[in-house]
């Protein structure tokens, strides 16, 4: 009976250690043309942060939306006080059907990079 226990509180400890999030979290990366994989320039993009501060062990508290934009190098860097996961998306309200792009991470430590491209 207390080997059954034992391996119950660990299966437990091992869920919830994997549900946490990275304090001071730091996300970097660059931005490139898909086809010559040159650096993007200027580009907007928003940036989904999902973490686990107030929500339970198996699910995500909350998120935060950020809009960024990359350096003349295609370049950008964000400080978040806390984070588990990522989302990055380009939405184009100007044409008559959004275009969306989507790229996403989690986050396992406290310095996280993460390249994407775009088309146009």
């Amino acid at each position: 009976m207390k080997v059954k226990t034992l391996i119950f509180l660990a299966i437990i400890g091992f869920l919830t250690s994997c549900n946490s999030d990275v304090e001071d979290a730091i996300v970097e990366g660059y931005c490139y043309y898909y086809n010559t994989e040159k650096p993007f320039p200027n580009t907007e993009f928003y940036l989904e942060n999902w973490y686990y501060k107030g929500g339970d062990f198996d699910g995500y508290g909350d998120y935060d939306v950020y809009k960024i934009k990359t350096d003349e190098n295609g370049y950008f860097l964000i400080k978040l006080p806390y984070s588990a996961y990522i989302q990055l998306d380009i939405v184009d309200l100007s044409k008559s059907s959004a275009t969306r792009f989507f790229a996403e991470k989690y986050i396992v430590r406290k310095k996280t990079n993460i390249n994407f491209y775009r088309t146009k």
